[in-house]
């Protein structure tokens, strides 16, 4: 396996709004995406399109996490 044949694979943007609406349905009001979870441009405008912050904080060891919040 080589490294430069890999794709970048991200999760559909249904699956977004499907954990959204899970962590709304909970009570939450943000969802957190881990660093290894590889989030397009284009699915981060999206997201803000549709009304929602997006922003990245650094977690303990430094790493950027993706939090969506409404």
């Amino acid at each position: 396996m080589e490294a430069n044949k890999l794709i970048k694979k991200e999760m559909p943007i249904e699956e977004f709004y499907k954990r959204i609406q899970s962590a709304n349905d909970c009570g939450d009001n943000k969802c957190i995406f881990p660093p290894t979870q590889y989030v397009s441009d284009l699915t981060i405008s999206r997201l803000i399109n549709d009304g929602f912050k997006v922003y990245k904080v650094k977690d303990f060891n430094g790493l950027n996490i993706l939090v969506l919040e409404w």
